[in-house]
């Protein structure tokens, strides 16, 4: 009787232990979604750092301009400079023909900027002249997020892009400019497949994993406020956490 009773309780456990394993996983073998959620916030995004091209340009600009102190973006002591959200290396690697160019930008009295975007053979394949500067760099720093529309990057080509701030539209050699590359790639079939279901965090993750930088930081830009540790993990991969708790402005 005695050993009946140890074989009923140990069956008792083992079952239980089943159950329960059920319920957490679901009867399908998925994680249910309250599950989910407490896994996303261990998930680890970072950018991988570049392998080094010093002859790639600097993604901020440099210590004067042609025009002494009489530029329109703020300088001097505890301004930052005008600088890409970019990767150490400054390649906006992309799977997108549109990209996005996120630029952070000092307080200016500047209106209006322009982008343009260059060839291997220095042939201008896309310029926007008539973006305006949101009022609020009159007084503070901002980070531009610009869509380029209708760039129509082509898969497997470099391009260099040019991000210019307009100080005189008469004088352009007042301009104050920074600029950097994108690289469009192909989304590889493991990847895509990858991607099929993720999550938005999941997403970004693999992206960063992928060393794909354009999609993982805009999804991350979006859930900054969700979620801010992701967010400040991919900037101190790249070393920009100082621009963590700057606005956007579009």
């Amino acid at each position: 009787m005695m050993g009946d009773r140890k074989i009923l309780k140990n069956f008792s456990l083992v079952t239980g232990a089943i159950a329960s394993s059920l319920f957490w996983f679901g009867l399908d073998g998925l994680t249910p979604p309250s599950a989910r959620a407490q896994l996303e916030t261990l998930i680890s995004v970072s950018f991988p750092q570049p392998a080094g091209n010093p002859g790639r340009p600097r993604r901020t600009t440099g210590s004067g301009t042609r025009d002494g102190n009489r530029s329109c973006v703020a300088r001097g002591r505890g301004i930052l400079p005008m600088t890409a959200m970019m990767p150490l290396d400054n390649v906006g690697t992309t799977i997108a023909a549109d990209p996005s160019l996120l630029v952070y930008v000092p307080p200016t009295t500047a209106q209006f900027a322009e982008v343009v975007i260059e060839d291997e053979n220095f042939n201008e394949v896309y310029v926007k002249s008539d973006i305006t500067l949101a009022p609020e760099l009159h007084e503070e720093p901002g980070i531009v997020a610009l869509k380029l529309e209708g760039a129509n990057l082509e898969p497997h080509r470099t391009y260099t892009w040019t991000f210019n701030i307009i100080c005189n539209g008469r004088d352009r050699s007042r301009d104050r400019s920074i600029e950097g590359l994108f690289e469009r790639q192909e989304l590889d079939a493991d990847l895509e497949t990858q991607l099929e279901g993720a999550s938005p965090l999941e997403q970004a993750q693999l992206y960063a994993r992928s060393g794909i930088w354009n999609e993982a930081v805009l999804l991350l830009a979006k859930m900054r406020s969700s979620e801010p540790e992701e967010w400040r993990e991919l900037l101190e991969s790249v070393q920009l956490e100082w621009m963590e708790q700057v606005a956007f402005l579009e």
